[in-house]
């Protein structure tokens, strides 16, 4: 390929590349394919120890009933380990305190299975109150059965049985777990364990089934001039042909909404085939559709039988073309995949691969007919996404192993990152059990600390088959961690025997960052690292914890860190488009997409609907994709949603915009003593959304909607300011957040903004220069203050080392942006283990602050056409170095401040406007652009059309 430009220039040749065309709906011939014998595992008897059936004093007259027990735990002791177990013969919904972490809600008694899981990060100290609502299914009889076992750190055993001391109730609400049940009847003892008709009840903690092996031959007539292999799951998949894995990427076709939307990938297969017989196979593991997701520990949130489907298009040298499909004729098996879950590892018996399985010839005699047909019937599209792929020039060796007790051995790769472990081992015992588990920090003791992954297991396990050297790492799992526990080995561990495989979405570095101050090239690094981490098919929230979901208040508010750092475009198109496909039939977005784990029917659950802040990542992100890369494309594909989010704002609404009563509002999430009126932020939200949407009108040429929601923005400011805003300029709440949501999204009048911009630094320097915002709002502060021309307040933010703060955590190890503030302190040890993430990015969208302000370089048009050059210098900040690869070429900065004078360089496309942004010109010594020393008062014309006018845009 070769462009001309409108003076009749060429370019030279591209590399050459290859251009595929992918497949529509309807050449989708053959079937999907799977075998679902291994969903039928072998089920063990479980421990309920003296639990009682139980059920309300009307008996099998009470269709539905709410139970309550209590568990009281001494403050004095810690909870080392906790878990439950539970049956109902019916439907249920099982909270601790507010939040719901079970349900069952099949119609079929057969289809429920007792529910077996650790709740260790659920519990605290005090009085645990456990209520669980139960509904009897027709013709069967009622009762509920329920083991709660808890481990204390002096040895104890404290356990709560159901029986007649439970309390209940016939009565159903919304939130009736906030009743007063000191009234409530005594529930009755309708059995003992093994009573008929119950009986023996018979589960399992982790229902993992083993990956399903597909194959079959075909025949190739002739020499191959080009073959293209097209393939998808309900699951996940590896394809193979003739011996060799054809895909390098991890866990396609990806995750969607698979009721809704499928992908497909496509391959260039034509070195692969050969004429005769070919072998292809398939690998097949739950993945997101019917694996474990979320806190729920529950699994099939889409389907329950994984199926696989392909075409083979061979076109011959002769011009002929001949299709090959996934049919009746293939065959499966079960083979060394014995266990692949995302949240609880993979195992892998070596013995029992199956050597050339992929290849021909192969005797496949004892292999299965395949089972054909599938639960569901999505669109099918070719993949539109950045894929995860290893990152193999990244790879860590371990910085150091210890023996935390004998034959544990614990390897420090040295940064927490998301990935596998890869193991080599020399001349291991046949049958010799491996065992790995994975954490992001460590004990006192130096053992693996864990409780912070909840119920997520994170183990993998490998058996040896005996060879003199076997090397292995898993396929259809990852994990978040720095730390790896090693057991099984017959010698020590050592440094050539393990590495650390990052995994992470196929998106190219495109921004590079250096400046004076190392604490802050420290931060930068580790916000790369949460980036790579989370950014896995999805923008997770974490890597490590039974969630890994893609909730939507860090996917908008990191939106721009992102784009600085890496090209993200594709990865956030696929994105919006699964939050499209998520949104609610009132038109809320959800908190999180693809939609799974939360649905509409999970009533009384403080996730069910949706929040500001995590709703508007709908307006949010799609504009985002415009600002940055002129993806005017997909801001029209998302722009019905978009009204529609706007649309249930209003109508959730009272007649002066403000939100009503029983709305729902997370705040600003996890901030710093420093909660927010939800009333305020809602409304900024709304206002906020509303103007991006006005904008997005104007951009597509509805010029009729652009005037109706800029007149609509206008009356929302107007009530928010006569609401919340009062003579002096403080807004209700007084808090950081407060004056940085109304500053950053225009809400103030002229008075007002000046009184709230001081209100605002007093509250900074009241906290001794340290944010009070969680992670809502930290990176709108830091945009507040550099609106207001502050950005002296937002560096000694970003610089000061005492907590809360960035490099307060880069004190204590972080390698990684931390979930939260408090992760850990020196006073307190360990944060809530109930949400503590030590790798989740949201924080670190503080970069994209850093990158306009400290590297120099702000987008002020669309697609970087117009930039303003802007570096901050202080006394702590010497120089800096911000090199960014933008959608219209390189842009660079270099600056230094030499002699007390600011020298700034400045490289950049001709294709664009370049400005002297917020600079203090008594103090700006030169200015280069492209080489060219510019002079502030003369500006510079000509080829570049570079504009150095002073702007505080």
């Amino acid at each position: 390929m070769r462009v001309w430009d409108d003076q009749g220039d060429v370019s030279d040749w591209s590399p050459c590349a290859k251009l595929w065309i992918g497949i529509s709906q309807s050449e989708w011939d053959g079937d999907w394919i799977g075998w679902d014998q291994p969903n039928q595992l072998e089920l063990d008897e479980i421990d309920f120890g003296e639990a009682k059936w139980i059920w309300h004093p009307g008996g099998d007259a009470i269709h539905q009933a709410v139970f309550v027990g209590t568990l009281d735990i001494p403050a004095n002791l810690q909870i080392e380990h906790a878990e439950l177990a539970l049956k109902v013969s019916g439907r249920y919904r099982f909270y601790s305190g507010p939040e719901q972490f079970s349900f069952d809600l099949s119609d079929s008694p057969e289809q429920t299975q007792p529910y077996v899981r650790d709740i260790t990060e659920r519990l605290r100290c005090g009085e645990n109150r456990i209520y669980l609502w139960a509904e009897r299914v027709e013709g069967e009889k009622a009762g509920v059965l329920f083991r709660l076992t808890v481990r204390l750190s002096s040895g104890e055993v404290r356990s709560l049985y159901s029986n007649c001391g439970w309390l209940c109730s016939e009565r159903f609400q919304a939130r009736w777990f906030e009743a007063e049940t000191e009234a409530w009847p005594h529930a009755v003892e309708i059995g003992v364990y093994g009573d008929t008709p119950w009986g023996k009840v018979l589960g399992r903690k982790y229902h993992l089934p083993p990956a399903i092996y597909l194959r079959n031959e075909i025949q190739i007539r002739k020499p191959v001039r080009r073959a293209t292999l097209f393939a998808t799951a309900l699951g996940c998949y590896d394809v193979h042909l003739n011996g060799e894995r054809v895909n390098q990427s991890y866990f396609n076709p990806g995750w969607t909404d698979y009721r809704k939307r499928l992908y497909y990938q496509g391959y260039d297969v034509s070195e692969m085939l050969r004429q005769g017989s070919n072998a292809f196979g398939a690998v097949l593991a739950d993945g997101w559709y019917s694996g474990y997701l979320g806190w729920l520990h529950q699994k099939n949130h889409y389907g329950k039988n994984r199926r696989f489907r392909c075409v083979l298009v061979v076109k011959y040298q002769d011009g002929e073309e001949e299709r090959f499909f996934s049919d009746n004729g293939w065959k499966a098996n079960t083979a060394g995949l014995l266990e692949a879950d995302f949240l609880h590892g993979e195992t892998y018996d070596a013995r029992l691969s199956q050597l050339g399985w992929d290849e021909s010839p192969f005797k496949d005699d004892s292999w299965q007919p395949v089972d054909c047909g599938a639960e569901l019937n999505p669109v099918f599209e070719a993949y539109p996404g950045a894929p995860v792929v290893p990152l193999l020039d990244e790879m860590f060796k371990p910085v150091r192993i210890s023996e935390s007790s004998t034959g544990v051995f614990v390897a420090d790769f040295g940064q927490n990152f998301t990935g596998v472990a890869e193991i080599t081992i020399q001349n291991p015992k046949k049958g010799q059990r491996i065992e790995f588990r994975f954490g992001e920090r460590l004990n006192e003791d130096g053992s693996l600390y864990t409780q912070n992954l909840r119920s997520a297991r994170a183990t993998d396990t490998y058996i040896c088959r005996g060879d003199p050297l076997e090397t292995w790492s898993p396929r259809f799992t990852f994990h978040g961690f720095q730390y790896v526990e090693v057991t099984g080995l017959e010698e020590p561990l050592t440094e050539e025997m393990i590495k650390g495989l990052p995994l992470s979405a196929d998106c190219e570095q495109v921004g590079f960052f250096e400046c004076s101050d190392e604490m802050l090239n420290k931060l930068a690094r580790n916000i790369y690292w949460s980036q790579r981490s989370n950014f896995l098919e999805v923008p997770m929230d974490c890597p490590q914890r039974d969630e890994r979901l893609g909730w939507c208040d860090g996917a908008q508010t990191f939106f721009g860190a992102a784009a600085y750092r890496a090209d993200v475009q594709a990865f956030y198109r696929k994105w919006c488009q699964d939050l499209v496909d998520a949104q609610l039939p009132d038109g809320q977005f959800p908190f999180l997409a693809p939609l799974a784990v939360i649905e509409e029917e999970r009533i009384g659950d403080m996730w069910a609907g949706s929040s500001p802040g995590w709703n508007d990542a709908g307006v949010i992100c799609p504009w985002s994709l415009y600002e940055f890369y002129g993806d005017k494309t997909m801001l029209a594909k998302c722009y019905p949603s978009m009204l529609r989010c706007i649309a249930s704002y209003v109508d959730q609404s009272d007649s002066s915009f403000l939100p009503p009563d029983g709305y729902r509002c997370l705040g600003d999430w996890l901030n710093h003593d420093a909660d927010t009126p939800h009333d305020v932020i809602r409304t900024a939200y709304f206002a906020h959304s509303v103007k991006l949407v006005a904008q997005t009108a104007e951009v597509l040429g509805f010029s009729e909607d652009a005037e109706t929601y800029a007149q609509l923005f206008g009356r929302i400011a107007e009530a928010f300011r006569k609401a919340y805003v009062d003579e002096a300029g403080r807004v209700k709440g007084d808090t950081q957040a407060a004056y940085a949501l109304s500053i950053q999204f225009d809400l103030l009048g002229e008075e007002q903004l000046a009184m709230a911009s001081s209100h605002l630094v007093r509250s900074v320097v009241e906290r001794a220069w340290t944010p009070s915002t969680g992670l809502l709002v930290t990176l709108p502060l830091m945009q507040a203050l550099s609106k207001i021309n502050r950005r002296d307040v937002a560096l000694k933010i970003l610089q000061n080392d005492r907590f809360p703060s960035w490099k307060f955590s880069i004190r204590n190890g972080a390698t990684t942006i931390w979930e939260r503030w408090d992760s850990w302190t020196p006073e307190e040890g360990y944060g809530d283990m109930f949400m503590n993430s030590f790798n989740h990015f949201t924080l670190g969208g503080v970069y994209q602050w850093m990158a306009e302000n400290i590297g120099g370089i702000r987008n002020v048009g669309i697609a970087f056409d117009e930039i303003a050059i802007a570096p901050c210098p202080s006394e702590e900040l010497s120089f800096a170095s911000f090199k960014f690869r933008s959608p219209r070429g390189l842009i660079s900065v270099d600056w230094k401040v030499d002699n007390g004078g600011l020298k700034i360089d400045c490289q950049a496309p001709g294709s664009i406007t370049v400005r002297l942004g917020d600079v203090d010109l008594n103090k700006l010594s030169e200015f280069k652009v492209n080489g060219s020393l510019i002079t502030v008062e003369d500006g510079f014309g000509g080829e570049g059309a570079f504009s150095c006018e002073q702007s505080n845009q």
